[in-house]
């Protein structure tokens, strides 16, 4: 944090992604401060499992299944100012003219790494997208040094609040002036932090680990459960999200032609209709971290293996 000339935010949240991960061009501003280098055609299927549907360029062989989704509870707890949430969920499928589809709410996928931002583009139908594992950006930096000063001060300083504010600007940009008060306390800037991190880094494997240190994870799973459910039955805060959404059939950028925030018309001439809201389950609710058990799943058993080289080691964790 000493050497801002050497690192600092990208002004652009999407450029993080779309200009330099998946561009195979280093961040001129240094925001991805490691990262693991991969190969293309040989690993790294990021943009193949996450990401929308894709077909290769000039022929129909399709790149990406689409397999991590967006849970609805976290697409609608983004502000709709907020410049993050159409950059880390991506609600719709590629056709082989490029033409966007929009997909049912509950098929929404992860987006930050998708292949119809990879430049550039991929020649065949392989997995192996080569795009590198960002493991640490400068926004991660900024806001653990927020928190880090907010539990040692019990409270946040003046520059826990600015390394926090630096982030949500940005994730805010061009109206940066909406993105509320600061909590002056420790508990609520604590709980400002938890949901900034949500925001800044989804899709980057970090939100489980987070939720572990702070051993908020069984009961942040048991909050999404609850808030899918009112989803589903409209109830509030949820009760006037769109049952329905229309888009513009073969545009190549997804057009809507309805709000995603108000009650749906039943039709909408020109626009083809798609299950939102209405698309939900109890299945889907079930779905969620169904294989989780409080205070076990947080840890993995130790491995066989190792049990067998070390008699003295016992399994633990309930395993």
């Amino acid at each position: 944090m000493q050497r801002r000339d050497q690192h600092t935010l990208n002004p652009s949240f999407q450029s993080v992604f779309k200009d330099a991960l998946d561009a195979y061009k280093i961040d001129p501003y240094g925001e991805v401060m490691f990262e693991v280098a991969m190969a293309r055609e040989v690993d790294s299927k990021l943009g193949y499992y996450d990401g929308p549907r894709f077909y290769v360029p000039g022929n129909t062989a399709l790149l990406g299944n689409g397999s991590i989704r967006v849970i609805p509870v976290y697409f609608y707890s983004f502000d709709s100012i907020d410049t993050r949430r159409d950059v880390t969920c991506a609600p719709y499928y590629n056709n082989a003219d490029n033409s966007k589809t929009l997909q049912t709410l509950v098929n929404m996928t992860s987006g930050k790494f998708r292949s119809d931002w990879i430049t550039p583009a991929l020649a065949s139908a392989i997995q192996a997208t080569g795009i590198n594992w960002p493991v640490i950006r400068f926004s991660d930096v900024l806001l653990m040094f927020a928190e880090a000063d907010n539990e040692l001060n019990n409270g946040p300083t003046p520059a826990a609040k600015m390394a926090f504010e630096e982030v949500r600007k940005r994730g805010f940009k061009g109206n940066e002036s909406k993105i509320g008060t600061t909590p002056g306390d420790k508990d609520g800037f604590f709980k400002a932090l938890l949901n900034e991190r949500s925001f800044e880094l989804g899709g980057e494997g970090i939100r489980k680990y987070d939720l572990i240190r702070w051993n908020l994870l069984g009961e942040k799973i048991t909050s999404v459960r609850s808030n899918y459910t009112k989803i589903m039955s409209r109830e509030a805060p949820y009760n006037n999200l769109p049952q329905y959404l229309f888009f513009l059939p073969g545009a190549q950028q997804l057009t809507l032609g309805n709000s995603l925030y108000k009650p749906s018309p039943t039709a909408i001439t020109g626009y083809t209709r798609v299950n939102w809201t209405r698309a939900i389950t109890e299945a889907w609710i079930t779905n969620v971290a169904q294989l989780y058990k409080p205070n076990r799943s947080e840890l993995l058993p130790i491995p066989q293996a190792v049990i067998d080289a070390n008699p003295k080691i016992t399994q633990d964790y309930g395993y």
